[in-house]
């Protein structure tokens, strides 16, 4: 049977919703891949320039940066004024996970159960676009500040080292937080980052030697 008839039959049985199935189960994989590679160019080149950080070009090395910063508008401002750029500056591709997944739909509906449910599935996708992220990375860069290390900080270290990430932290942070003296923040998180090949630093000036020595 030649090309024509094969196509003359698939479009001539179903009509006109047939084809459009056909066309849309074709094409669907396609736009999931362009819409996958689009993820870091989405928080790149828009969320990062409204907090005035200027558009990057993609680059070899890809840090995920972890931190419980963006929860608050002193934290951000640090964030995207200070720690984003001293990592750009080195010409490391930043990996936002305060960006990768945009909330800002969820954020703006009224509490609720509907506010409930909406926050349920989006947590699954911030969760698992995250996971991909370390994936696809070449290393992290975590903050460490706080009483403690931010549980969620410390789920990313612990994930990084098991996928093999380096791993350096900053904490500019002077409070004890450790299990005994003999350690800067909770042991286990001291000892993935230090296993990793990583270290930690108490300044932000330090961070690029420290970067520059882990990642090159």
């Amino acid at each position: 049977m030649s090309k024509e008839r094969v196509e003359t039959s698939i479009f001539s049985v179903g009509g006109k919703e047939a084809q459009n199935n056909i066309i849309i189960n074709c094409v669907k994989p396609f736009a999931e891949k362009l819409e996958a590679e689009k993820i870091s160019a989405r928080y790149e080149n828009e969320s990062l320039a409204e907090h005035g950080v200027p558009r990057q070009k993609h680059s070899q090395i890809r840090i995920y940066v972890a931190s419980n910063l963006g929860f608050s508008e002193v934290g951000r401002d640090f964030y995207y004024r200070k720690l984003i750029p001293t990592i750009q500056q080195l010409g490391y591709e930043v990996l936002d996970p305060w960006k990768i997944t945009p909330t800002d739909k969820v954020l703006s509906l009224p509490y609720g159960l509907k506010r409930r449910d909406a926050w349920r599935r989006l947590n699954r996708e911030i969760g698992g676009n995250n996971r991909k992220s370390i994936d696809t990375s070449n290393g992290l860069v975590a903050v460490l500040d706080g009483t403690d290390v931010d549980s969620g900080t410390a789920a990313e270290i612990g994930y990084a080292f098991a996928r093999g990430k380096p791993i350096v932290g900053y904490r500019g942070d002077f409070r004890l937080c450790s299990d005994n003296e003999g350690a800067v923040v909770n042991l286990q998180v001291e000892y993935f980052i230090l296993a990793s090949g990583g270290t930690i630093v108490a300044e932000i000036d330090r961070l690029p030697e420290a970067l520059k020595r882990t990642f090159g």
